[in-house]
């Protein structure tokens, strides 16, 4: 869905992309269970939540902001990785370090 669809609601778009990542995310951390090396897994689990996170930056930008100006895709992928990096990466190492780090 997109903003070109007048009749589709911003909410349903938010949840269904946040319960896809929540499953994406869900099923790489538990495949990363499996690795031995603290850092490997870290990195693993790191590198997942920047992607997902990122990427769905990249579409709400696209669906609800891009599709009505023109930007092209250089531009498209500038602004969502200018705006999206500090935010990601500190929610990324806070998200990381609950999940190992808990008792």
């Amino acid at each position: 869905m997109s903003s070109a669809c007048l009749e589709c609601s911003f909410f349903e778009d938010a949840v269904l992309m946040s319960l896809v990542s929540a499953i994406l995310i869900s099923g790489i951390i538990a495949l990363a269970f499996f690795i031995k090396n603290i850092y490997a897994k870290a990195l693993v689990e790191f590198t997942t939540l920047t992607i997902v996170w990122t990427f769905m930056n990249y579409s709400v930008f696209v669906d609800r902001e891009a599709s009505w100006s023109t930007y092209d895709f250089n531009a498209e992928i500038q602004y969502t990785l200018s705006v999206s990096m500090v935010p990601v990466i500190i929610l990324g190492c806070v998200c990381i370090f609950l999940l190992r780090y808990k008792k």
